[in-house]
This record gives C-alpha cells, structure tokens and sequence, in this order.
C-alpha cells in the first residue's frame, strides 16, 4: 500500500469541515471501500478545506474513493512518512 496524502475541495456551506474529516473513514466502510484506508486527518481551517492521509494500491484508488463517498477533491499526491531523527 501507497500514502498519499489527500487535499479536498471547499466543502459546501452547509458541511462542516471538522465532521466531514471525522466521518471520512466511516462514509468509506459505508460505501464498502475496502481498498482505502484513511490513517491521519487534518482540518485546515476557515477555508473549509480539509486534508488527510490515505492508504491505497495507487492514486486511481484513492480519486474513485473520492468520488464514490461524493468528496470534491483538489489533489491527490504520493507521501512518504517522514521520521525525525
């Protein structure tokens, strides 16, 4: 499994950004998403926007994802876990 590391779009007026990156695992399990796991979440602010970390095969995986659980994304790229020494 690849990282990546998932930017959304603005969410709608209506959507809370801080519920709509805690619900995103549970809208995958829902829509029976089996192939991408979310394993870190990040809210970004006033924008609306939210960021998170994924597990997939590849970045198709993740986009399909996205767009079955009907989340507007902005871009999607590879990441590598960085340890500090």
């Amino acid at each position: 499994m690849e990282k990546f590391l998932v930017s959304s779009g603005l969410m709608p007026g209506s959507m809370d950004a801080i519920s709509c990156a805690l619900a995103i695992p549970k809208m995958l399990k829902e829509k029976g998403i089996k192939d991408v796991k979310v394993t870190n979440c990040y809210c970004c602010g006033a924008d609306g926007k939210i960021v998170f970390v994924t597990e997939a095969a590849n970045k198709e995986a993740v986009l399909d994802a996205m767009a079955k659980i009907d989340l507007q994304t902005a871009s999607v790229m590879e990441t590598k876990e960085v340890n500090p020494t």
